[in-house]
Order: C-alpha cells, then structure tokens, then sequence
C-alpha cells in the first residue's frame, strides 16, 4: 500500500517482522553489558529505545505529531529515571 506521499506501507505482519528484527538488533548490540551484571537494566533500555522507534516510524507512516520525550524512563522493578540526569 502507498500513502499519498508516496512512501511505502507495511502490512501489519511486515510492521510486525520489522519490529522484531530491530529489538533483536537493538539487543545484540546491547549484549556486552549483559556480561557485567546489567541484564534487567538492558532489557530495560530495550524497552525504552524500541519507544523511541515506534514514534518516529508512526511519525513516517503519516501519524501526525511530535516525537515526545518523555521526563522520566521506567527500566525495570519500577524504578524512574530522569532523562535529564
């Protein structure tokens, strides 16, 4: 399916590969730090970068509206992080 600006449209099962490919992606880059001790906040911050990717590709397929950041990230056991820190 195309959209009026000509960009291309996923199916939803192709939305849904993508997602998949760019978590496992995110996480083999991530992967050293599970070695020292970090694996809950890495799958965490998995969590919170695949936030950030869903927004802009929303924002590429014609969702109109800003890509937020948020204050404030929850990473694990629910503890919050200040994005300013």
């Amino acid at each position: 399916m195309t959209n009026p600006e000509g960009y291309h449209w996923l199916s939803e099962e192709e939305y849904r590969k993508l997602r998949y490919r760019t978590d496992a992606h995110i996480s083999a880059i991530l992967k050293p730090l599970r070695s020292y001790g970090q694996s809950e906040l890495v799958d965490g911050c998995i969590n919170a970068i695949m936030d950030v990717v869903e927004q802009s590709w929303q924002i590429v397929r014609g969702k109109d509206k800003p890509l937020q950041m948020p204050t404030k990230y929850r990473f694990y056991n629910n503890d919050t992080y200040n994005a300013d820190d």
